[in-house]
């Protein structure tokens, strides 16, 4: 009970793993359900664990336990297909083939429909060619008659042919049909029954023969059974008789019902009725089928008679009378003689019926123990005991040892040993029931297949790496290691556990050994069977994390949009800062990231706002680089960084240009001054200088000097005769001293001539004059610019322009209102104290009333451009101090009103709408159909209606609003906006269906549209998706007993094919053939040969066997393997294979040579060549006269000549084996010591045609000569043959070269020393005698003469001289 438990514990986990794996296909039947454990992808479909190819005429979506064969009219070639898109309709009239891995054309007298397979004959009067669809008219004049006797139309039913042979025209307009049994068909005319007394067989044969046919004609055609008698010979009709009668039409020459009965026999071959059988002769007895040769009448023995018409039995006793006083032969006997008196008995291990007349051996299952065992005592009591295995003839009574049923089998009958079921061992023998066989341990499998599986003695092996078996294990691949475990097998007692996946690691496939790493950005805790992402705003840059905690928080300045990531996303956007864990570019939330603050600016990539330098300030957020950051205006400087508003005016005595970055930016040079906030410097005034420099005041020119030009660093000197007041800016000339009528006119005024009075003509109000002695109004100055004079006679102006005015020039009053020479300051500027002319508000400031001495600062919610505050626009923001630059509402928010103040009042997009720009005022719009789109979405897409669902109206804002696919239909991909269409026949499809699902083994649909699928009926079988259950006849490839569901429920075994449709038994399935490999189960044929480069010995399961074993293996180095090879053929010599899963042998490449089963190519040895494809290392020897040193010679050119006086006698030589012999000369390429000429000699200067190598009179060879060396001057050579020369010439002679005798006279090889000259011997030339000696001198000494003769021998052929040097033992030999 316990263990029944476990196992049903067992069994609900693995459904429940496969109903929420992932790795389940959608439509995975129930049948799928309980048996796959693997979901195989595209192009591959699931059985017996593994996942197979799909074959060609097949498309495998994945996921399914079936192959889905192409519809009718369709086809493909092509394996591993995923989906139906690989069905291609076939070409224009053609069908496919029932594979459907091709198609063929439409046969000629056919019209063919592709949808439905059919072909149908054309009718009389029409006519097809192949491959058209339909049947045409015949031509006028054709096809309206019938076809004359014996003849039958021809395909394109135009013409009418005769019938073939053994054949006979039909009564339509049909092909003719086969002769039928029992008839015979000459020349298609006629269909006659074969005659009595003859038969036939087969159908198809032409004629009816005579006696005369041989052995093979009489099994093929009507054999007319001769009329013969008792003596003809039994060698003629070895299996016809004249026991037997043949009637009209019989098929078979020996019908059992057709044999001559007891008491008459046959004694012709033509008979054909059994009233033809003659009463068996008197003195005879005739058994049943009594007659010729083979069994003729038995005499009547001695004491028994025998009338006409006797038949066999038997009788103890004499005195019978007639045939009823013989008693039947009993059971347990047998009566083989005619006349038997005593009934012999059977013996042990045969049985007899009675009335036997012979013994059969004991049957299968029993024994026969007795001498007279009868059938009914063999059947009833002499049973074989189960546990016992009794064959054939059994004799004894069963011994437990010796009849004991095998190992690994039970024998519940004793007929047949069955094997121990699958999981199942029989260690003992003698078992008598299924039961009595031990369940396979754990850690073990007990497991066998095939046509007849072998019996199960012990545990079949070790359970496989990442299985486990427990206790009964079958199939080794039952009981994978489920996802999120793996298969361990280190623990002590050595049985294989699974285990969790550890930390780090994860598990996503059943039966894994090892392990696999989480990948990067992901992590994996302990028992993981898929990684899971690091989360939003985090990424994992390394493998093998194990928790959240050990992903990376997304690095500051970027940002990590999705889960999952192995690295951060990207930069953060410019304008915008990320801090850390930002999702998005365009952080607002403040936490991870914001928009940049004014005074800063943000590139891309920030994780902190970048102030905006010293010179610079920003008064908007958002910067995007620092080219946006505004420099300092004039007049005013901007300390430090990150400043939001200039910091100030200028200093006085300073000037700022722009950019300045503190208020002393450039320093005012002499002879000019400068006021707080000046953009440049102005000149002192006439009258007035500055020696110093930084300075904000002119000082008057003291008395005594002038200033008569504007921006004096220095007063100019008083020149004499004129006077300067303190102040001048021309010296006047002095007055006469003295006079009591005037003086100098005085500041503010003029005085022209005949002035009375000093104060007389004073400037005009907005006018001014600061010099005495002015003469006339130009004098006066204009008030300047910023400045006010509002009286006449004014020395200076009256002071500053009032703020909130500016003061344009000549202006009379501090408040000026004119329009003309000033007035109040305007909206949208400044007017400090001193205002030449208004200044504009900065951006980000503003003045809404006139008479404004400064700009207020942008108030939040507003925006200012040219001094004028406006409302923040919708779809955007503005914090304080907004200028003209403000801040859209990033993409995924919108702004619908004026006036906001800060990002995070942008709001977000609404669920059901997408925001998918900057700056929106109000959503870009609904989402669209087939999507939906959370709160904030910013893109139109940013999620899809899953598979399953769809939307048809816009605005769904989440996944929950997405409606399910409707009953009866299906939405196959996400984002749709209707269903993708309706459910398939054969298939199903209930609310929500993504994929139309697959009717279950044992149901059908033919209909579209349906929710549910009908119970197949009986007497059919539905496979899965089955949309009909018509012509569901067994496959080939199967066999199917009764109650099969599915044509793939009992596919022949691996290593069988059954080519046969019907199969109803198991042992239909024939083994697989050599040179063929069977990989699969339900196979109609081998799969297919053997691949080239593997041999299949028979039972292979693979192409490609990858180790050698009995069923085949790779092809070994030195052997080539064609496709379809049984075994490895050996390399022929001259050739080689250097590798394992060789299919053909290579050439044996030239200089070097390949024996036969070569797996290399081997080096030419010395003295020989090996052109291309050599066999061996000596077949190519270099020939005589030649040698070789060198290996890998290839040709006999390569071949070196044999060197000039050596000897290449034989054939292969690796040097030279001999010296030319002293006498001889051996130019290159001698094969002799002594050579022969013509035909011996290669060398470059042969003798003439005809001589030898021998060294004639004249010349010498020392040994090893390559040429006759002439004779040299001095010497003589007298005879052929000589090694050196004969000696010196004689004395009182010369000898000039090749001299054959010592004393030459011809005067061409030497002479008789002439007179005058002395010729000691061995001279080469006359030497002329000396001046008579003078008194006291001596006569030429023995010395000078040897010295002589040296000469003389040294200028000889030196070669001579050298070959005889070398070889001076020589000399003595000449």
């Amino acid at each position: 009970m316990a263990q029944a438990l476990s196992w049903l514990v067992l069994l609900w986990s693995l459904r429940s793993f496969l109903r929420g794996v992932s790795s389940l296909s959608a439509d995975c039947s129930l049948d799928c359900q309980s048996h796959c454990l693997i979901d195989c992808k595209q192009g591959h479909y699931y059985t017996a664990g593994n996942c197979l190819e799909c074959p060609a005429g097949f498309y495998c979506p994945g996921g399914q336990a079936a192959p889905r064969k192409c519809p009718l009219g369709t086809a493909n070639e092509l394996t591993a297909q995923g989906n139906l898109s690989a069905c291609q309709v076939c070409p224009h009239g053609s069908l496919s083939l029932e594979s459907r891995a091709g198609c063929r054309p439409c046969p000629q007298g056919y019209s063919c429909d592709p949808g439905t397979g059919t072909q149908r004959r054309c009718e009389p009067g029409q006519h097809s060619p192949e491959g058209e669809l339909g049947c045409r008219e015949c031509p006028e004049g054709h096809g309206t008659q019938p076809c004359l006797a014996g003849q039958q139309p021809d395909p394109t039913r135009t013409l009418c042919v005769s019938c073939a042979p053994a054949s006979l025209p039909a009564e339509d307009t049909r092909p003719c049909q086969p002769c039928p049994a029992g008839h015979f068909c000459p020349d298609g005319l006629e269909v006659p029954p074969c005659p009595a007394g003859s038969f036939r067989p087969k159908e198809g044969v032409p004629r009816a023969n005579s006696s005369s046919l041989s052995l093979p004609e009489l099994r093929f055609n009507c054999a007319l059974l001769a009329p013969s008698r008792i003596a003809v010979s039994r060698a003629s009709f070895s299996l016809v008789g004249a026991t037997y009668v043949c009637p009209a039409g019989s098929a078979s020459p020996r019908a059992p019902g057709n044999a001559c009965p007891p008491g008459t026999a046959g004694n012709r071959l033509d008979l054909f009725d059994k009233s033809q059988c003659e009463p068996c002769p008197a003195g005879f007895a005739c058994a049943t089928g009594t007659g010729g040769q083979q069994k003729p009448p038995s005499p009547c023995p001695v004491g028994h008679y025998c009338p006409p018409g006797t038949r066999g039995s038997f009788r103890s006793a004499p005195g019978a009378e007639v045939a009823a006083d013989c008693t039947p032969c009993p059971g347990g006997h047998h009566c083989p003689e005619l006349g038997t008196v005593t009934p012999r008995a059977c013996g042990a291990g045969k049985f007899s019926e009675p009335g036997s007349a012979s013994c059969w051996p004991c049957r299968v299952g029993h024994f026969c123990a007795s001498e007279n065992t009868s059938l009914e005592v063999m059947l009833r009591a002499m049973v074989c005991p189960a546990g016992l295995l009794c064959p054939a003839g059994q004799a004894g009574v069963p011994d437990a040892a010796a009849n004991a049923c095998p190992q690994g089998h039970f024998c519940p009958q004793g007929d047949a040993a069955q094997p121990c079921p699958n999981g199942t061992y029989g260690e003992q023998r003698g078992l008598s029931s299924a039961a009595g066989c031990s369940p396979c341990p754990a850690g073990k499998f007990c497991y066998t297949d095939g046509t007849e599986p072998p019996g199960i003695p012990h545990p079949t092996g070790d359970c496989p790496a990442g299985y486990l078996c427990p206790p009964g294990t079958g199939f080794p691949f039952s009981f994978p290691c489920m996802p999120g475990s793996f298969w361990d097998n280190s623990s002590t007692e050595g049985e294989g556990i699974c285990k969790p996946s550890p930390a780090g690691h994860f598990c996503d496939s059943p039966a894994l050994t090892e392990p696999k790493p989480c990948p990067a950005g992901f992590y994996c805790p302990e028992g993981s069977s898929k990684p899971e992402p690091c989360p939003e705003g985090t990424f994992g840059d390394r493998q093998g994390l194990s928790g959240p905690s050990g992903c990376s928080p997304c690095a500051r300045g970027s940002f990590c949009a999705a889960p999952g990531q192995t690295g951060p996303s990207g930069p953060c956007e410019a304008g915008f800062y990320c801090q850390g864990r930002a999702l998005t570019p365009w952080p607002t939330d403040g936490v991870t990231g914001a928009v940049c603050p004014a005074g800063s600016y943000c590139p891309p990539g920030s994780a902190f706002p970048t102030p905006c330098p010293p010179g610079t300030f920003s008064n908007t957020s958002g910067l995007r680089n620092l080219q946006e950051c505004l420099d300092c205006p004039p007049g005013l400087y901007c300390d430090g960084t990150n400043n939001q508003a200039p910091s100030g005016p200028c200093a006085p005595g300073y000037f700022c240009t722009g950019g300045a970055k503190s208020a002393l930016q450039h320093e005012v040079m002499e002879g000019h001054y400068s006021l707080a906030g000046a953009f440049k410097p102005e000149p002192c005034p006439l009258g007035t200088f500055q020696p110093g420099r930084a300075q904000s005041v002119c000082r008057d020119c003291p008395e005594g000097t002038f200033c008569s030009e504007p921006g004096l660093p220095v007063p100019q000197d008083c020149p004499k005769g004129h006077f300067c007041l303190a102040g001048s800016s021309v010296p006047l000339p002095c007055p006469a001293v003295g006079l009591p009528f005037g003086d100098l006119c005085p500041r503010g005024h003029y005085c022209p001539a005949g002035t009375g009075h000093p104060r007389e003509m004073p400037c005009p109000a907005g006018t001014w004059n600061g010099q005495r002695g002015a003469q006339d109004v130009t004098w006066c100055l204009p008030c300047a610019p910023g400045f006010f004079c509002n009286v006449s006679g004014q020395d200076a102006p009256g002071g500053l322009c009032a703020r909130g005015y500016y003061c344009t020039g000549r202006t009379k009053t501090a408040k000026p209102e004119d329009g003309v020479t000033g007035d109040l300051c305007p909206r949208g500027h400044f007017c400090p104290e001193g205002s030449a002319a208004p200044s504009p508000c900065p951006s980000g400031e503003y003045s809404n009333a006139t008479g404004q001495d400064k700009c207020l600062p942008c108030p939040a919610g507003f925006h200012c451009s040219k001094g004028l505050r406006r409302r923040c626009p919708p779809g955007f923001y503005c914090p304080q101090k907004t200028g003209i630059s403000f801040y859209p509402c990033p993409p995924g928010t919108y702004n619908p009103s004026y006036g906001l103040s800060h990002a995070e009042g942008c709001q977000q997009c609404p669920a059901g709408m997408f925001c998918g720009e900057w700056g929106l005022s109000s959503p870009s719009g609904p989402c669209w159909p087939g999507f939906f789109c959370t709160a904030a979405a910013a893109s139109a897409a940013p999620q899809l209606c899953p598979a399953g669902t769809f939307s048809s109206l816009p605005g769904r804002r989440a996944l929950s609003e997405c409606q399910p696919c409707p009953s009866g239909f299906y939405c196959e991909e996400p984002g749709l906006s209707a269903p993708t269409g309706e459910c398939w026949e054969g298939y199903f499809c209930p609310q929500g269906t993504a994929l139309p699902i697959a009717c279950p083994a044992g149901s059908y649909n033919p209909a579209l549209s349906q929710t549910s699928c009908l119970p197949c009926p009986e007497g059919f079988f539905c496979p899965k998706n089955s949309s009909s259950i018509l012509e569901q006849e067994c496959p080939p490839g199967h066999f199917c007993p009764a109650g099969t569901a599915s044509a793939a429920q009992f596919p022949c075994p691996k290593g069988t094919f059954n080519p046969q449709p019907g199969s109803s038994l198991r042992s239909h399935c024939s083994p697989c053939e050599p040179g063929y490999f069977c990989n699969g189960t339900g196979l109609v044929s081998p799969t297919g040969l053997c691949e080239a480069g593997f041999y299949c010995s028979g039972g292979s399961l693979s192409p490609r066997p990858p180790r050698a074993s009995a069923s085949g293996g790779p092809c070994p180095p030195g052997h080539f393997c064609e496709e379809g090879s049984s075994r490895a053929q050996p390399c022929p010599a001259g050739t080689y294979s250097p590798s394992w899963s060789g299919t053909q042998c290579l050439e044996c490449p030239e200089g070097f040579y390949c024996t036969s089963a070569s797996t290399n190519y081997t080096d030419c040895p010395q003295g020989h060549y090996c052109p291309r494809s050599t066999e061996f290392a000596t077949q190519h020897p270099c020939p005589p006269g030649t040698y070789s040193e060198a290996l890998n010679l290839w040709d006999a050119s390569r071949c070196q000549l044999c060197p000039p006086g050596r000897v290449c006698s034989r054939p292969g030589l690796a040097r030279p084996d001999g010296l030319c012999t002293p006498g001889w000369f051996c130019p290159p390429g001698s094969t002799s010591s002594k050579p022969m000429f013509p035909g011996n000699f290669s060398g470059k200067a042969a003798p003439a045609p005809g001589s030898v190598g021998l060294c004639q009179a004249g010349t010498f060879c020392p040994a090893g000569s390559s040429l006759p060396l002439p004779c040299p001057p001095g010497w003589f050579c007298a005879s052929p043959e000589l090694a050196a020369p004969s000696g010196p010439c004689q004395a009182g002679f010369y000898c000039t070269g090749g001299s054959t005798i010592p004393n030459p006279r011809d005067g061409a090889a030497g002479d008789t020393c002439p007179q005058g000259h002395f010729c000691p011997a061995g001279s080469y030339s006359p030497s002329p005698c000396p001046p008579e000696p003078r008194s006291g001198s001596a006569a030429p000494s023995q010395a000078f003469l040897k010295e002589k003769l040296l000469s003389a021998w040294k200028f000889g052929h030196s070669s001579g001289a050298a070959a005889w040097e070398r070889h001076p033992e020589s000399d003595r030999n000449g």
